[in-house]
């Protein structure tokens, strides 16, 4: 029997056991494991694991491959606790964001050889919610990997059969070039939130913003109700790196501020600029082969898009703002 152990239930792990789960491998045994007992029920309600435990040792022994799914610092504290009863042969991999402060933990602080393997599925929907498991989250992604030169070869064949089950695809990355992307793509958005979060509250007129605050308000604060221990331990895991893309967004806030003072029609091309490239990432059309040169906001934007799924994307934007302005229109 190859038993897989997944630690911390979250959205992620869930979606991974109903994922292995829905291929009918009937010599694979799925066991979940964390501190809270409504998401051990939930997990073997919907079927995401075959056995439950609070147990730790239980819950890893025998496993071929375990997955955690968990804060940084707990993750580091998990491997150390289970690092003593797993197999040599065991295979422990994780799913968060920072992985060096991780790796140099380990390498400094664990004397038994472990079989580590970072990963990290590059999942675009927002899961954050536990009760967003997908079993197709998986599909077509993106899941990175981070072998050393101690990596077993068999352990990494074993852990990329995982992923490809998933239906994702492996990505090799350097785990340190990986992480000065993370802190952009991942952390800088949770500092990013919780400064917009600072920066209105703490103002007197809080009082009446509080009661207009809306969607908007929701969505960009949405980071600042993670837990603040773990937005902290991330926030330093990378210093330098997460500092330098600090900078970069100062520069740019900067940049927006000054054409909205000057009233400059270049930050309409800004924000048309701004629109393409999350629409590019949004329809997985990066099109980073071909220099596009950036039309003024007076010149046609169909030549920027490149792509049947982008040029869907900018006819259903104009066909939307024709609706609109055919209702402003009767209003006239």
């Amino acid at each position: 029997m190859n038993k897989i152990t997944l630690i911390g239930l979250t959205s992620i792990t869930l979606s991974m056991g109903l994922k292995l789960k829905e291929l009918g491998l009937s010599d694979l045994e799925i066991t979940g494991s964390c501190n809270d007992n409504s998401r051990l029920n939930l997990a073997k309600k919907i079927g995401s694991i075959d056995k439950s435990t609070r147990n730790l040792k239980e819950a890893v022994e025998n496993s071929k491959i375990i997955v955690i799914d968990s804060d940084m610092n707990e993750t580091i504290e998990l491997i150390e606790a289970i690092s003593e009863v797993i197999d040599k042969d065991t295979i422990i991999t994780d799913t968060g964001i920072m992985k060096q402060p991780i790796v140099k933990y380990l390498n400094e602080n664990i004397n038994r050889e472990v079989q580590f393997i970072p990963g990290r599925p590059l999942i675009k929907d927002d899961i954050t919610d536990i009760k967003n498991y997908n079993s197709k989250i998986f599909k077509d992604i993106n899941y990175c990997l981070f072998p050393n030169k101690n990596t077993d070869p068999s352990s990494l064949k074993l852990l990329i059969d995982l992923i490809e089950n998933l239906e994702a695809k492996p990505l090799f990355m350097d785990i340190n070039e990986y992480d000065s992307y993370a802190a952009a793509m991942s952390i800088l958005p949770i500092i990013m939130s919780s400064a917009f979060v600072t920066a209105t509250t703490n103002k007197e007129s809080w009082r009446e913003m509080f009661n207009i605050a809306t969607s908007e308000f929701e969505i960009s604060s949405r980071y600042a109700s993670r837990d603040p221990k773990s937005n902290l331990d991330y926030s330093l895991a990378n210093t330098e790196a997460i500092t330098n893309w600090i900078d970069e967004l100062i520069k740019e806030l900067y940049t927006y501020r000054n054409l909205i003072l000057e009233k400059n029609d270049i930050l309409l091309d800004a924000f048309i600029k701004s629109w393409e490239e999350r629409s590019k990432w949004e329809t997985n059309s990066p099109n980073f082969e071909e220099h596009i040169e950036f039309p003024s906001a007076t010149e046609t934007m169909t030549s920027l898009f490149v792509g049947g799924k982008l040029a869907q994307k900018y006819r259903e934007f104009m066909e939307s703002d024709k609706k609109k302005r055919k209702g402003w229109e009767k209003l006239k």
